[in-house]
């Protein structure tokens, strides 16, 4: 999901970018981290929740701006906290770049967007042309709307890519039966993945 783009974004632009990861939401356990993987990129993570109050937000967000002086704050599916601070963090930092993307065209962060939040983000990132049109009926020029497919690297997935042994390793490590054929899917099987 976000996670994984912003990841594969990560790992592409890493010699070129300092990235600075903040997580203003608590963590469910129940999907996972990825924390660790961020971790393999930049050093600078931060799950506030973990550490901080939310009424220390805005002190925190504002000292992570003077620390590493961004040129773009890329929003990936949002958070309530972002979006209301959104305004204050340009109104301090005007040549601050906005960059929002998100996942779903009804429901979710797409319904956050009205004429006052769209002052605020500079740049609309959809990940199929359904959320980019959703963008433009909510208001966001069409200029400021990039369409920019989600992706997974096809290597990872290509069985030519193991050999013999590590195909079965796998399927020891799984438990699976070494004569037989395995196809596999893997998604988090949740309502609002459809």
């Amino acid at each position: 999901g976000a996670e994984k783009v912003a990841l594969r974004v990560m790992e592409n632009l890493a010699d070129r970018i300092r990235f600075v990861v903040v997580s203003y939401d608590p963590h469910d356990p129940a999907l996972g981290t990825t924390t660790d993987l961020f971790r393999s990129i930049t050093p600078y993570v931060y799950q506030i929740p973990e550490f901080l109050s939310s009424e220390l937000n805005a002190s925190f967000t504002e000292y992570l701006i003077r620390r590493f002086d961004p040129k773009t704050i890329y929003i990936a599916n949002g958070s309530p906290w972002i979006y209301d601070a959104l305004p204050e963090i340009k109104r301090h930092h005007p040549s601050i770049r906005v960059a929002n993307q998100v996942y779903d065209t009804q429901a979710g962060w797409i319904n956050r967007y009205d004429p006052a939040l769209l002052t605020y983000i500079d740049a609309h990132i959809g990940c199929n042309p359904k959320i980019a049109r959703a963008y433009e009926a909510k208001g966001a020029s069409p200029e400021s709307v990039f369409f920019i497919e989600n992706g997974t690297d096809p290597v990872e997935l290509d069985p030519t890519q193991y050999d013999n042994a590590q195909k079965a390793n796998l399927k020891i490590k799984f438990g699976l039966p070494l004569q037989t054929k395995v196809v596999t899917f893997a998604s988090r099987l949740n309502p609002q993945k459809r």
